[in-house]
C-alpha cells in the first residue's frame, strides 16, 4: 500500500484538487467566437471580485479536508498486561502501553463530504453570476448563470507504531496513506437580459466545446441536447500519497489507577496540499489527558491547542493561506461487558479561527435590460457569497465496540457522526482498526 501511495497526483494529466472547480467554472464561460471577423468567446470569463467567494470555498475545502482527523477512536488499543487490564490506550486516554511493549494498528476511514455552512456540495446550491464584459453594445448587457457543484471524497488507512520507553513513557509514529477524489460539474446558462432572441451574438459551441482547452469535459445539456444557451462541464481530480506524518510522544504523570498524562504530537507537512491529502504546515499539539477508572467504566477527557506554521496551496489563488491554529476537546467514556467486549462512546470538538462564512444572497446588476440607459436591473438570486471571518466549532460522536481477541489483538468498529452544520460537514462514516501487541 506504501509502494501504491507514491503515485500521487503529481503525474495527472489534468487539474488538481485545488484547481479543479476553479478550472471548469472558466472552461464552462467559454461561449462560441459569434457571427464573422469578431471573437466573443471570453467575453464571460470571471474575475477575481467573481471568483472570490468560490475561492474561499476552495480554501475551507483545503483546511478540512487535509486536516480532517482520522477518527477519535481509529488508532485505540487494549494490549493485555498494561496497567492489569485491557485498558484503552489512544489518543484520547491517558494510559500507556507498558514498559517495553510495541503496538502496531492499521485503521481505515471513508469520508464523503455533504455540506458546507448548510450548503448542500452536491446540489444546485452554489450560484455564480458573471456579467459580460464592459462594452457599448446593448448585447454586452447579457449575463450568464452558472450552477456548480461536487462531491469530494476521502479515503484514509493509517499505520500506527507506538513503543514504550517506560511504564509511563510512549513515543509513536502516524503514516496515513490517504486518497482524495473530487468530481465536479459546473452548468453555465446564457441570461439574455438584453438581446432576446437574438442568439446569433452569444451561444455555445454547437460542436460541443470544440473551442475550449480542455473539451473533453464540455458537452450541451443531454435534456435539451440542441439548446445553445446551456453547457454542462464535468471533470474529475484524484490523487493519492502519504498524508501528514504525525510524530507523537506522552508521558505519564500519576501512577496507580487514576491517570494523567501530557503529550504533544506534530505533524510534518508530507503530504501533497495541492491535493487536500496534506496541509502543507507544520504543526505542533501539546495535550493533557485524564483516564479514570471506575467499576466497568473508564471515562476519559483530552484538552490541547496546535499551533501551525505553513502555507496552503497556492493554486487556491488570491485567499488568505496561512493555515489556522486550532483548539481541541474530547470527552470518551468506555463500558466493558461480556467480558473482552467494550463499548466506547466519544466526542470531539475542534475550534478553528478565520473561517469565513459561505452563504447566498441577491445580487444586483444594474442596467442589464434593453433600451435606453438607465435599463431593468438583473437579480441573481442565491448568488454564492462569503461573510466575515469567525470561528468555528466542529463536533462529531462516536460509539463503537472493541473487542479484545486472543494474542493481544484488538479489533474495533465504531460509528462517527457529525454535529451542527458550521464549516465542512461529512455524512456519517464507519471507522475500523486493528491493533496488535507485542
Amino acid at each position: 500500500m506504501l509502494v501504491l501511495a507514491t503515485g500521487t497526483a503529481s503525474g495527472q494529466s489534468g487539474p488538481s484538487v485545488a484547481e479543479l472547480l476553479p478550472t471548469l467554472v472558466e472552461q464552462a464561460a467559454v461561449i462560441a467566437p459569434g457571427p464573422a471577423g469578431e471573437d466573443h468567446s471570453r467575453h464571460f470569463l470571471p474575475d477575481e471580485a467573481t471568483l472570490a467567494p468560490l475561492r474561499e470555498l476552495n480554501r475551507v475545502l483545503a483546511v478540512q479536508v487535509g486536516a480532517f482527523p482520522v477518527g477519535p477512536v481509529t488508532l485505540a488499543a487494549t494490549p493485555a498486561g498494561a496497567e492489569g487490564g485491557h485498558h484503552s490506550v489512544s489518543d484520547v486516554s491517558a494510559f500507556t502501553v507498558g514498559n517495553n511493549r510495541l503496538t502496531l494498528g492499521v485503521g481505515y476511514q471513508a469520508t464523503t463530504f455533504a455540506t458546507l455552512d448548510d450548503l448542500d456540495l452536491r446540489s444546485s446550491e452554489i450560484n455564480l453570476y458573471l456579467p459580460h464584459r464592459a462594452g457599448v453594445d446593448e448585447s454586452d448587457r447579457d449575463m450568464m448563470r452558472q450552477v456548480a457543484s461536487i462531491r469530494l471524497n476521502r479515503k484514509v488507512a493509517s499505520f500506527a507504531l507506538t513503543y514504550g520507553l517506560s511504564d509511563r513513557a510512549d513515543i509513536g509514529v502516524v503514516v496515513p496513506v490517504v486518497q482524495v477524489a473530487a468530481d465536479a460539474r459546473v452548468t453555465s446558462h446564457i441570461v439574455r437580459t438584453a438581446t432576446g432572441r437574438n442568439t446569433g451574438v452569444h451561444q455555445f459551441d454547437p460542436l460541443g466545446g470544440a473551442n475550449r482547452t480542455l473539451p473533453r469535459y464540455c458537452s450541451e445539456l443531454e435534456s435539451v441536447p440542441v439548446d445553445p444557451e446551456s453547457l454542462q462541464c464535468h471533470g474529475s481530480a484524484t490523487a493519492r500519497g502519504i498524508g501528514d506524518i504525525v510524530l507523537r510522544g506522552r508521558y505519564r504523570l500519576t501512577g496507580g489507577e487514576a491517570a494523567v498524562a501530557v503529550g504533544t504530537d506534530v505533524r510534518l507537512p508530507t503530504g501533497s496540499r495541492d491535493n487536500f491529502i496534506g496541509l502543507g504546515a507544520f504543526q505542533v499539539r501539546p495535550a493533557v489527558m485524564v483516564s479514570v477508572p471506575a467499576g466497568r467504566f473508564i471515562p476519559r477527557a483530552r484538552v490541547d491547542y496546535t499551533w501551525s506554521e505553513g502555507e496552503l496551496s497556492p493554486a487556491l489563488g488570491s485567499v488568505d493561506l496561512e493555515v489556522p491554529d486550532e483548539i481541541g476537546a474530547a470527552v470518551g467514556l468506555d463500558a466493558r461487558f461480556l467480558g473482552r467486549a467494550v463499548l466506547a462512546f466519544d466526542v470531539n470538538v475542534r475550534r478553528i479561527d478565520g473561517i469565513r462564512e459561505l452563504t447566498t444572497t441577491t445580487l444586483e446588476f444594474p442596467s442589464r435590460g434593453a433600451g435606453a440607459l438607465p435599463s431593468a436591473s438583473y437579480l441573481g438570486r442565491r448568488a454564492l457569497a462569503t461573510g466575515d471571518a469567525r470561528a468555528i466549532l466542529l463536533t462529531n460522536t462516536a460509539v463503537g465496540l472493541r473487542v479484545a481477541m486472543p494474542g493481544d489483538v484488538t479489533a474495533q468498529m465504531s460509528v462517527v457522526v457529525p454535529v451542527g452544520s458550521a464549516g465542512l460537514q461529512p455524512g456519517p462514516m464507519a471507522v475500523f482498526s486493528v491493533t496488535r501487541g507485542y
